[in-house]
């Protein structure tokens, strides 16, 4: 009896990785590529509606025949971070190549042997921190959710421990909030609330006031946030007026006070 094989003049390759690592510019030089080449293409995308991070594909599907429609499983997957080899595992058989780096979100390591996590997860929330370019570890960071060691993530658990880490550090950042200044009358029948560098201006506009009789204090703000009701809310109250002084039309430190 004579066998048959079944040659197939077609492939499937999905390139995998994160928003922002340049898989789109990748796959579309690779479509031109195969198409000058004479072979007939269908391409799929599949990404989520962000600038950086979550899982995007791009999916080529090549042959010397007509193409038709896409095809679910992959011959060729180019993996552009770890979890695309996750994700698409199932699609994959015995034959199937992967192509991807074998370090790839690797931590980097010193020569002290101790990996350098500038995000690490403490009591306080601060992490310690070295000075970019002072040593010879990797220092990794990202506009998206990130490990200890800075690469993207969408692993849900870490997600909620570097919201939970933001928040107490956000506390710490409270506790140390520096209070408002008060000067003048207290009570005032007029409170003169200033911030930055309109200080010594309204300062010397609330002594020339008091001059002509009026009970006028001033309140001035070092830092505008976080706030702390506490600091200023007994000023506001006592006051028979008060009129926050700012360089805007809108009036924004007087919405946050």
């Amino acid at each position: 009896m004579i066998q048959t094989m079944t040659i197939r003049h077609e492939i499937t390759i999905c390139i995998g990785g994160e928003a922002g690592q340049g898989l789109i510019t990748l796959g579309e030089v690779l479509s031109k590529s195969l198409v000058r080449s004479g072979l007939n293409i269908v391409v799929t995308q599949v990404y989520m509606s962000r600038v950086r991070g979550g899982h995007n594909t791009f999916t080529i599907r090549a042959g010397s025949e007509h193409i038709l429609a896409p095809r679910e499983s992959i011959d060729m997957l180019v993996a552009l971070n770890k979890e695309t080899v996750m994700f698409h595992r199932d699609q994959l058989s015995p034959q199937s190549l992967i192509l991807t780096d074998a370090t790839h979100d690797a931590p980097a390591e010193p020569a002290s042997g101790t990996v350098y996590t500038p995000f690490s997860f403490t009591d306080t929330g601060v992490s310690p921190r070295r000075l970019p370019g002072m040593s010879e570890q990797l220092v990794v960071a990202d506009s998206d959710e990130h490990t200890e060691d800075g690469h993207i993530t969408e692993d849900l658990e870490i997600r909620r421990r570097m919201v939970e880490k933001r928040q107490n550090k956000l506390r710490g950042i409270v506790s140390r909030v520096i209070p408002p200044e008060f000067e003048g009358d207290d009570p005032p029948d007029l409170l003169l609330i200033s911030r930055g560098s309109s200080k010594g201006a309204v300062r010397e506009a609330a002594r020339t006031k008091r001059a002509d009789g009026l009970k006028v204090g001033t309140l001035h703000f070092q830092q505008v946030w976080p706030l702390v009701p506490d600091h200023f809310f007994n000023y506001l109250k006592s006051a028979a007026k008060a009129v926050c002084i700012e360089g805007n039309v809108v009036g924004q430190f007087a919405r946050l006070i």
